[in-house]
Protein backbone atom coordinates (compact mmCIF):
# COMPACT_ATOMS: atom_id res chain seq x y z
CA UNK A 1 0.00 0.00 0.00
CA UNK A 2 1.70 3.21 -1.10
CA UNK A 3 0.55 6.22 0.82
CA UNK A 4 3.09 8.97 0.22
CA UNK A 5 4.57 10.74 3.21
CA UNK A 6 3.10 9.94 6.59
CA UNK A 7 2.78 13.02 8.74
CA UNK A 8 2.95 11.44 12.20
CA UNK A 9 5.07 8.79 13.87
CA UNK A 10 2.22 7.02 15.72
CA UNK A 11 -1.56 7.13 15.40
CA UNK A 12 -4.15 5.39 17.52
CA UNK A 13 -7.63 4.24 16.57
CA UNK A 14 -10.15 1.87 17.98
CA UNK A 15 -13.40 0.08 17.44
CA UNK A 16 -15.28 -3.17 17.45
CA UNK A 17 -14.49 -3.90 13.78
CA UNK A 18 -17.34 -6.41 13.56
CA UNK A 19 -18.52 -7.63 10.14
CA UNK A 20 -15.35 -6.08 8.71
CA UNK A 21 -16.58 -3.73 5.96
CA UNK A 22 -15.73 -0.96 3.52
CA UNK A 23 -16.02 1.71 6.26
CA UNK A 24 -13.43 -0.11 8.36
CA UNK A 25 -11.17 -0.30 5.32
CA UNK A 26 -11.47 3.48 4.78
CA UNK A 27 -10.62 4.16 8.43
CA UNK A 28 -7.57 1.90 8.37
CA UNK A 29 -6.40 3.27 5.03
CA UNK A 30 -6.58 6.83 6.40
CA UNK A 31 -4.72 5.76 9.54
CA UNK A 32 -1.97 4.15 7.44
CA UNK A 33 -1.71 7.37 5.40
CA UNK A 34 -1.48 9.38 8.61
CA UNK A 35 1.24 7.62 10.59
CA UNK A 36 4.16 5.23 10.34
CA UNK A 37 2.94 3.12 13.27
CA UNK A 38 -0.67 2.20 14.10
CA UNK A 39 -1.99 1.31 17.53
CA UNK A 40 -5.40 -0.31 17.16
CA UNK A 41 -7.66 -0.78 20.15
CA UNK A 42 -10.10 -3.63 19.57
CA UNK A 43 -13.05 -3.83 21.94
CA UNK A 44 -13.22 -6.88 24.14
CA UNK A 45 -16.15 -9.24 23.66
CA UNK A 46 -17.76 -7.88 26.83
CA UNK A 47 -17.47 -4.24 25.77
CA UNK A 48 -18.62 -5.05 22.25
CA UNK A 49 -21.74 -6.77 23.52
CA UNK A 50 -22.53 -3.81 25.79
CA UNK A 51 -22.18 -1.28 22.98
CA UNK A 52 -23.88 -3.17 20.13
CA UNK A 53 -27.48 -4.22 19.72
CA UNK A 54 -26.53 -7.23 17.61
CA UNK A 55 -24.44 -10.32 18.37
CA UNK A 56 -20.80 -9.68 17.49
CA UNK A 57 -18.02 -12.00 16.37
CA UNK A 58 -15.43 -13.06 18.93
CA UNK A 59 -12.39 -10.94 19.70
CA UNK A 60 -10.18 -13.54 18.00
CA UNK A 61 -12.26 -13.50 14.79
CA UNK A 62 -12.32 -9.69 14.67
CA UNK A 63 -8.58 -9.50 15.37
CA UNK A 64 -7.89 -12.01 12.58
CA UNK A 65 -9.95 -9.95 10.08
CA UNK A 66 -8.06 -6.80 11.03
CA UNK A 67 -4.66 -8.46 10.83
CA UNK A 68 -5.44 -10.12 7.50
CA UNK A 69 -6.61 -6.85 5.94
CA UNK A 70 -3.62 -4.86 7.21
CA UNK A 71 -1.12 -7.45 5.99
CA UNK A 72 -2.85 -7.72 2.60
CA UNK A 73 -2.49 -3.94 2.28
CA UNK A 74 1.20 -4.04 3.16
CA UNK A 75 0.87 -2.28 6.51
CA UNK A 76 3.79 -3.56 8.56
CA UNK A 77 3.94 -1.44 11.70
CA UNK A 78 0.78 -2.02 13.71
CA UNK A 79 -0.27 -3.54 16.96
CA UNK A 80 -3.74 -4.62 18.03
CA UNK A 81 -4.66 -4.69 21.70
CA UNK A 82 -7.87 -5.23 23.68
CA UNK A 83 -9.79 -2.26 25.09
CA UNK A 84 -12.57 -2.53 27.63
CA UNK A 85 -13.58 1.14 27.80
CA UNK A 86 -14.13 3.89 25.21
CA UNK A 87 -10.73 5.51 25.79
CA UNK A 88 -8.21 2.70 26.10
CA UNK A 89 -4.59 3.82 26.37
CA UNK A 90 -5.29 6.93 24.27
CA UNK A 91 -5.64 8.88 27.53
CA UNK A 92 -2.39 7.60 29.07
CA UNK A 93 0.18 6.96 26.34
CA UNK A 94 2.62 9.78 25.76
CA UNK A 95 4.18 8.53 22.52
CA UNK A 96 1.19 8.97 20.20
CA UNK A 97 0.62 11.91 17.90
CA UNK A 98 -2.78 11.47 16.26
CA UNK A 99 -6.11 9.72 16.60
CA UNK A 100 -8.03 8.55 13.55
CA UNK A 101 -11.81 8.46 13.83
CA UNK A 102 -14.96 8.64 11.73
CA UNK A 103 -17.00 11.84 11.82
CA UNK A 104 -19.56 10.07 14.02
CA UNK A 105 -16.94 9.32 16.70
CA UNK A 106 -15.08 12.63 16.52
CA UNK A 107 -16.74 13.70 19.78
CA UNK A 108 -15.01 10.79 21.55
CA UNK A 109 -11.63 11.99 20.23
CA UNK A 110 -12.36 15.43 21.68
CA UNK A 111 -13.19 13.80 25.04
CA UNK A 112 -9.88 11.94 24.87
CA UNK A 113 -8.01 15.20 24.34
CA UNK A 114 -9.74 16.77 27.37
CA UNK A 115 -8.67 13.78 29.49
CA UNK A 116 -5.12 13.95 28.09
CA UNK A 117 -4.80 17.65 28.93
CA UNK A 118 -5.99 16.98 32.49
CA UNK A 119 -3.18 14.40 32.80
CA UNK A 120 -0.60 16.82 31.41
CA UNK A 121 -0.31 15.04 28.06
CA UNK A 122 -0.27 16.79 24.71
CA UNK A 123 -3.56 16.63 22.80
CA UNK A 124 -3.73 14.36 19.79
CA UNK A 125 -4.24 15.62 16.26
CA UNK A 126 -7.74 14.46 15.31
CA UNK A 127 -7.94 13.00 11.81
CA UNK A 128 -11.55 12.26 10.84
CA UNK A 129 -12.96 10.50 7.80
CA UNK A 130 -16.46 10.79 6.42
CA UNK A 131 -18.72 7.83 6.90
CA UNK A 132 -18.70 5.48 3.94
CA UNK A 133 -22.14 5.25 2.41
CA UNK A 134 -23.95 2.20 1.15
CA UNK A 135 -25.71 1.96 -2.18
CA UNK A 136 -28.83 3.54 -0.63
CA UNK A 137 -26.93 6.62 0.59
CA UNK A 138 -27.06 5.58 4.25
CA UNK A 139 -23.88 4.79 6.24
CA UNK A 140 -22.42 1.32 6.06
CA UNK A 141 -22.51 -0.22 9.54
CA UNK A 142 -22.04 -3.58 11.18
CA UNK A 143 -25.60 -3.35 12.51
CA UNK A 144 -27.02 -2.95 8.98
CA UNK A 145 -24.91 -5.87 7.78
CA UNK A 146 -26.08 -7.96 10.74
CA UNK A 147 -29.70 -7.14 9.86
CA UNK A 148 -28.93 -8.24 6.27
CA UNK A 149 -29.92 -4.85 4.82
CA UNK A 150 -26.55 -4.49 3.06
CA UNK A 151 -23.43 -6.51 2.45
CA UNK A 152 -19.91 -5.60 3.59
CA UNK A 153 -19.32 -3.47 0.50
CA UNK A 154 -22.56 -1.50 1.00
CA UNK A 155 -24.63 -3.16 -1.71
CA UNK A 156 -28.28 -3.69 -0.86
CA UNK A 157 -29.12 -7.29 -0.08
CA UNK A 158 -31.70 -8.72 -2.48
CA UNK A 159 -34.64 -8.83 -0.08
CA UNK A 160 -34.09 -5.12 0.67
CA UNK A 161 -34.59 -4.08 -2.96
Amino acid sequence: MRFGSRVYKTAILGGTFDHFHKGHEALLKKAAQTAKQLLIGLTTDQMGQRSKKHLISTYEEREKSLTTYLREQGVKRFSIFPISDPYGPAITLNDIDAIVVSEETKVRAKEINVKRRKKGLKPLKIVAIRQVLAEDGKPISSARISRKEIDRSGALVNESR
